[in-house]
């Protein structure tokens, strides 16, 4: 004996028990040309794993593999006063296979703000920057920063 299929013209009906009726793929098949130029036509099977979210992935780490860092101590402490500001030049080795420029430079060190004011180029394997610091604090304060400067490779 056969039982009839029920049938429903819905087309977000989720139940495996339940036939699209023609009205409902009909519905279904309009909704999908009207948004296929949202989603575009370009193959992205061969880019990550294939997927939107791979594909997505894969193009952010390509950008990102493209900048090393490279991170120094100051050679020496710098002595900072209270409310008071002063400058200090960390040279940076240029990593291998990466221009000596451009490059973007900050200071690492924990509780510090510093403020790149000058980069120099001084050859294809060193790079310096010159750095502003502001001692925000009621006391004299001494640091030897951690500097991080970002190379592109060629």
């Amino acid at each position: 004996m056969e039982y009839p299929v029920p049938k429903s013209s819905s087309t977000s009906a989720a139940s495996a028990g339940v036939a699209a009726t023609p009205k409902a793929v009909k519905t279904a098949y309009d909704l999908a040309n009207e948004n296929s130029g949202k989603i575009g036509t370009t193959d992205i099977s061969g880019i990550g794993d294939g997927t939107l979210t791979g594909a997505v992935d894969a193009l952010n780490q390509s950008k990102l593999s493209s900048i090393i860092g490279s991170m120094v101590s100051a050679s020496s402490a710098v002595i900072v006063d209270a409310g008071k500001t002063v400058d200090f030049t960390v040279t940076f080795p240029v990593p291998d296979g990466c221009e000596s420029h451009p490059f973007f430079a900050y200071v690492k060190s924990t509780g510090w703000a510093g403020l790149i004011t000058q980069g120099t180029i001084v050859s294809t394997t060193k790079a310096e920057a010159t750095f502003t610091l502001y001692n925000a604090s009621a006391n004299q304060r001494t640091v030897r920063p951690q500097c991080v400067a970002l190379f592109y490779k060629r």
